[in-house]
């Protein structure tokens, strides 16, 4: 164990006490991944083609599992309505806030899986 300070220089250490804060990071930030689907010319047939994309992304643009998932859990059970759970999510995170038709989207989409 590591020599006391102060006061206690000289005394023998019996341990030690912790103490832990649990806070939310100062910025929450929303994590955007792309995919591309490669696309090429067929050197046998010269037709245009194209690599798949994940199952999961179906559009240009959407909101992920993790997204959807708050969503469902802060109107349903928290029961905000969606015009607050818009200016939720711009509050914080800072880039954009949800309108209400996106978010019964992402319920939507969430609740028929």
């Amino acid at each position: 164990m590591r020599p006391l300070s102060g006061k206690l220089r000289g005394a023998e250490s019996t341990g030690f006490e912790k103490r832990q804060v649990f806070d939310l990071p100062k910025e929450i930030t929303i994590e955007v991944t792309e995919h591309r689907a490669e696309t090429g010319i067929c050197p046998c047939c010269s037709k245009k083609v194209k690599a798949s994309f994940p199952e999961e992304v179906t559009a240009p643009v959407q909101y992920g599992e993790r997204i959807q998932t708050l969503v469902i859990y802060l109107h349903t059970y928290q029961l905000l309505p969606c015009e607050r759970l818009g200016e939720f999510f711009g509050d914080v995170s800072r880039l954009f806030a949800l309108s209400r038709n996106r978010l019964l989207d992402a319920q939507k989409g969430r609740c028929s899986r």
